[in-house]
């Protein structure tokens, strides 16, 4: 299982950048070492971030909870909200089930993904939690749960740049296991299917 699951994720990762390799850059000070796939160590681990109400959260915050968790930022042009839809629709075909996950939208741009930029940006859904925090900070959730991203510049675009990155939904169980993973490709009836079983 765990090869396969290697198998999957270096996939997800060439397919999104269009690179003949998988020793991508998980930002610009990151050590390579750090963003080696292994199939023995799975996603997850701590972290420590700011919601976008301001308030200071941990992994210990949603403790007793599945969590949703999917890495992106709010000026995506077209993966992040499809995926963001994706799960807000499932949540609505849980119904009553949804409130036992917590999906949380993690930025990979901290620097233009303040609390209130993130607030704005899922007031579709206050279901979806966002989380920003200072680069260090998002350094190292994404270590941990494996997330490949970097900054692009984009000098033809009126804001400068954009942002490569694994397009990953991650369900994590209550105790911080990784169970699952979805993309941006799966329907939302098909996730709702899991995450019921799941539940």
């Amino acid at each position: 299982m765990g090869t396969l699951r290697l198998v999957l994720w270096v996939a997800a990762g060439l397919a999104l950048i269009g690179l003949a390799t998988a020793n991508f850059m998980l930002g610009p000070n990151v050590d390579e070492r750090s963003t080696t796939l292994e199939a023995e160590n799975e996603p997850g681990g701590p972290f420590s971030l700011t919601d976008h109400t301001g308030r200071a959260v941990t992994h210990e915050s949603f403790a007793g909870k599945h969590l949703l968790v999917y890495f992106g930022f709010s000026t995506c042009p077209d993966v992040c909200p499809t995926t963001l839809h994706v799960i807000s629709s499932a949540l609505d075909e849980l119904g009553a089930k949804a409130e036992r996950l917590q999906p949380l939208f993690i930025t990979i741009d901290p620097e233009r993904d303040t609390p209130a930029v993130l607030s704005d940006y899922l007031d579709f859904d206050r279901r979806i939690l966002g989380l920003t925090g200072a680069a260090a900070q998002i350094e190292e959730a994404a270590v941990g749960y494996k997330v490949f991203y970097r900054r692009v510049e984009d000098e033809g675009s009126a804001m400068g740049y954009t942002m490569d990155h694994t397009d990953i939904v991650f369900l994590m169980e209550p105790d911080g296991g990784f169970a699952t993973f979805f993309t941006s490709e799966t329907s939302p009836q098909e996730m709702a299917k899991a995450l019921r079983k799941a539940l």
